[in-house]
């Protein structure tokens, strides 16, 4: 089983996939440099909170709908 790091971090790739962007563009949008996202989506820091419920507005779903893209594709 996956930790929830991981599983977000899944997610969020899958999603930016999924619309053809990628990390760069995903910092700009919630407004962190794309070297913030890197060590997040590396797993060097761990997302908050606040970070997913960002990333998940930029994905217009919420938390429960990011976390479950991954969940899917296990």
């Amino acid at each position: 089983m996956q930790s929830s790091q991981s599983t977000a971090e899944l997610s969020i790739r899958l999603k930016l996939a999924e619309i053809n962007k990628n990390q760069t563009w995903l910092a700009a949008q919630i407004g962190v440099s794309p070297f913030y996202i890197s060590r997040r989506m590396n797993g060097v820091q761990k997302f908050t909170v606040d970070d997913l419920d960002a990333i998940a507005g930029v994905f217009k779903t919420d938390l429960a709908g990011l976390l479950a893209t991954a969940k899917a594709v296990a």
